[in-house]
């Protein structure tokens, strides 16, 4: 072995660990899997990475940078310049993030967006413009949070992280704390620990402020408690310590730390705290009532016993501009955003819930009755108009929070019913018998909303219980983590698409409306945001009822363009995985699905793949031989495909090589539209430009610093328009696709150049973009097989011959489907005399590899031999 990377006692030095390290970066596959307790933390800094880089956060932060610029615009002239002068910071922030899309610009996003808010909150006196100074700072956070940008876990950890910078007496301002808690900004456990080491190193503020916290948090009874006793259980311990290590105890520390004891030894109290009721665990403790003043403990510090006599039983929160907008969700945000409380309107009008809960349960029962089949029309009316004379109907508001309600109430008892210890078919089936109540209920209130033949009012009821149901979906899997439960979710959405589906004329006038919203809502809900939820999206969009929507009854290209974006979800979301061989069983159990809707495709619906296949190899990694093989192996049902076995078998002699094969996704718009006509000028002359190929070298690399990066996109839209535009050159003159005509012409100049010069991994992907080309018989088909085989044949180092055998042999070497025109290219390469390729030393560098070549040879020969005998036969 070199001196470098030798074995040597003691530990490994640098230059070793830099060899691996460049193989972990180079070699699918050569990094070993992650530990399992780190497998969470890389899959959600791989999810962060691709949201932070998604087009939906870009889009919220203009919404955003909008509502700034507005305020800006009424605050120029207002007398609070400190702020005015922090909304400019904030707006160029917002400017940088849109354009540099990376977590550190992000994260200082959040923290001027709080430090900001701060600034507000230091004016004591109210006015309109102060109102909107806060609003707006709520606004940007509460953008950041949506389900399309960065998720409540993420804006809460770096909100948290951004508050324990501030001083002192920012950090531990309770009024602000409570604020961000309601809106679900704050991570708890990360404060309890901070606190609970303030509180240690005696920190008189951090002893303040647990007093408080603990207090209004666990003891409130004007509010529903936000934190139990473990979200803020180092706080607990910490305060008990200093309580009971000072002579005299504090006795409101101790009445405090007695009455949050009893609570947790009689949780049946509760009720009373958290209802407004009488609070037992104050009264029995001794502990003054609500309108009284705690009494102070007599050995803190004056100033803290000053600041704790000023504390009530009911802490005042800023107040917010009821009629403030920039609190609202913004109308052209997304229509499903993760159920986050806002201070005005969140909480439901008194006794809705019971409302809600009477009329459901009655609906359920009047489904199930046996009169139901008879007399069901009526049973509908009667039902609906019920809704309507108990006010649910009035507003959209109220048939929102119906719809919500409704959902939590069936996915409550279903998770109910699937922790009981019975039998998995009875927990489904009641889980199931609710559901469906509930999803007849929604078809019902499609069909006798408006006029029979007025569609518009039926779609937004489907588009508002959607929403409403993809909305608590998000909020279920990011509360509820690894517990979440998909087998509501995908009861509701599969029954309700065949309610809709029935042959019923009001429905099928939606059909077209129908498939949309699915489409939109099943891509809102992809893996890569509610990873929980991945199996049963796999099922939900490869459903048959989907399917032939998509892809029969939809005029193209619209359907199928839904199909494609739904496809590109899953394989964005495999593609991380599956590029580091990172499968593990759940993954393997999803990539096998994957595997099965493919060649459901493939058998039933070859021209969808046919079409689409340039924007599928885009995001399937390239050591995913098989998956894209399938992609690759389809073809035209119309088209009779010849046998790629048939001996001498001449590719110019085919009538299909003369036509052009469809391609959809528009990978013109990837090139650069400069670099394009440049590359147009210079396929267009004679000359020879050695400087042109070095630019088209660069602009494939994605990295300066990292050469060896490359944008497969951009790779693979370039090779197919320099074949394309070969293509066209040779028909414009007449001149048949031959080795000779291709050979001589520039574009394969130009292919030839760069194949050369560029390094190893980036000639591979160059390599794996012209095979990608290699498909049923076509015009693109005949140019690239040639363009392959004269790029062996004329090869100036052995090094590029044997990268074309392997870009060839992997994908021969997997199992079947095989595309056609891979088949022809090798059985081409290996038999054909001027290609001497049974001579090179790499055929027989191992015994191994010399096998393996012969085992392939032989399988092609033995298919040939067997489409012989099976002719002869068939002439006998």
């Amino acid at each position: 072995m070199p001196e470098q990377i030798s074995l040597k006692p003691g530990p490994a030095l640098h230059q070793q660990i830099a060899v691996y390290e460049e193989f972990g970066r180079c070699l699918p596959g050569f990094h070993p899997m992650a530990p399992p307790q780190r497998k969470e933390t890389i899959m959600h800094s791989r999810q962060s990475e691709a949201i932070i880089n998604s087009p939906d956060l870009v889009f919220l932060l203009t919404q955003c940078t909008q509502e700034v610029e507005a305020l800006l615009h009424i605050a120029i002239q207002s007398p609070y310049s400190p702020l005015v002068t922090c909304l400019k910071h904030l707006l160029e922030t917002l400017n940088k993030a849109q354009l540099v899309r990376n977590q550190q610009v992000i994260f200082v996003l959040i923290r001027e967006a709080l430090e900001g808010l701060f600034k507000a909150l230091t004016f004591q006196m109210e006015s309109d413009i102060l109102i909107r100074f806060r609003d707006v700072y709520l606004y940007v956070l509460r953008s950041l949070q949506e389900c399309k940008a960065l998720g409540v876990n993420f804006v809460a950890l770096h909100v948290t992280l951004a508050l324990l910078e501030q001083r002192p007496d920012h950090r531990y301002y309770l009024p602000i704390i409570d604020l961000l808690s309601r809106l679900h900004m704050i991570d708890m456990r990360e404060i309890d620990t901070f606190v609970a080491k303030d509180i240690e190193r005696m920190d008189n503020q951090a002893i303040l402020f647990g007093t408080h916290a603990v207090k209004h948090f666990l003891l409130s009874k004007q509010r529903d408690n936000l934190y139990n006793e473990g979200d803020l259980n180092k706080t607990l311990q910490a305060l008990n310590r200093f309580a009971y290590s000072t002579h005299p105890p504090p006795e409101l520390l101790v009445n405090i730390l007695e009455a949050i004891k009893m609570n947790m030894s009689q949780p049946s109290n509760n009720a009373g705290i958290q209802h407004g009721g009488p609070d037992p665990m104050l009264q029995s403790s001794g502990l003054p009532s609500q309108q009284d003043m705690y009494p102070p403990p007599n050995n803190l510090p004056p100033h803290v016993l000053s600041e704790l006599d000023q504390v009530s039983s009911g802490l005042m929160v800023p107040q917010l501009h009821p009629s403030a907008d920039l609190m609202a969700p913004h109308p052209v945000l997304s229509r499903i955003q993760t159920h986050v409380p806002s201070p005005h309107g969140l909480e439901d009008p008194p006794g809705l819930s019971e409302k809600v809960e009477l009329l459901l349960s009655e609906w359920v029962r009047s489904y199930h009755h046996p009169m139901m089949v008879k007399d069901m029309d009526q049973i509908y009316i009667v039902f609906v108009n019920k809704l309507q004379q108990q006010g649910i109907m009035k507003n959209d508001d109220l048939i929102t929070r119906f719809f919500r309600i409704s959902v939590e109430m069936c996915v409550g008892l279903c998770y109910k019913s699937m922790t009981e210890p019975e039998n998995q078919r009875l927990a489904r089936a009641k889980c199931y018998h609710t559901m469906d109540a509930f999803v007849k209920l929604v078809a019902v209130l499609m069909r006798f909303t408006g006029e029979p033949t007025n569609i518009q009012p039926k779609v937004n009821v489907l588009q508002k219980v959607i929403y409403t149901v993809a909305q608590v979906l998000l909020q279920d899997h990011q509360t509820r983590g690894s517990d979440f439960h998909q087998l509501p979710y995908q009861r509701f959405f599969i029954m309700l698409l065949t309610e809709l589906n029935a042959r019923d004329p009001v429905f099928e006038l939606m059909s077209l409306h129908v498939l949309s919203i699915y489409s939109q809502v099943y891509h809102e809900l992809r893996p890569a945001k509610a990873p929980g939820f991945a199996y049963a999206w796999l099922e939900l969009i490869s459903h048959r009822i989907f399917i032939e929507k998509v892809l029969i009854q939809t005029p193209q290209p619209k359907g199928w363009l839904y199909l494609q974006q739904l496809l590109v979800d899953l394989f964005t979301f495999l593609a991380p995985f599956l590029r580091n061989a990172d499968l593990e069983r759940p993954l393997q159990i999803l990539y096998k699905g994957t595997l099965r809707v493919l060649l459901v495709l493939l058998h039933d619906f070859p021209e969808f793949l046919c079409d689409h296949h340039f924007v599928f190899c885009n995001v399937i990694p390239p050591n995913c031989i098989q998956m894209r093989n399938l992609i690759l192996s389809a073809f035209p049902r119309n088209l009779g495909l010849p046998d790629p076995f048939t001996p001498d078998l001449k590719f110019e002699e085919l009538p299909e090589i003369a036509q052009s094969p469809k391609i959809l996704g528009e990978f013109l718009t990837i090139i650069p539209k400069e670099f394009k006509s440049e590359l147009d000028s210079f396929l267009q002359t004679d000359s020879v430009d050695k400087i042109f190929p070095v630019k088209l070298r660069e602009l494939l690399q994605t990295s300066a610093t990292h050469p060896d990066t490359y944008n497969i996109p951009l790779l693979n839209a370039l090779i197919l328009y320099i074949g394309q535009s070969g293509i066209s050159s040779l028909q414009t003159f007449s001149t048949p696709i031959s080795p000779s005509s291709v050979q001589a012409s520039v574009h394969f100049s130009l292919l030839k150049t760069v194949v050369s010069d560029v390094d190893t991994k980036g000639r591979y992907l160059l390599l794996n973009a012209i095979t990608n080309q290699l498909r049923y018989p076509n015009s693109d088909t005949h140019y690239f097989s040639i363009v392959l085989l004269a790029l062996f044949l004329r090869a100036q180092s052995e090094m590029v011959q044997e990268q074309i055998t392997r870009v060839l042999l992997e994908r021969l070497i997997v199992y079947r489907p095989h595309p056609w025109g891979l088949l022809v290219t090798f059985i081409e390469l290996i038999k054909g005399e001027e290609y001497n390729f049974w001579e090179y030393r790499f055929v027989h560098c191992a015994p191994e590899i010399k096998r393996l070549f012969e085992s392939v040879a032989r399988s092609c020969i033995q298919q040939k031999q067997a489409h012989q005998q099976t002719t002869r036969e068939e002439l006998e």
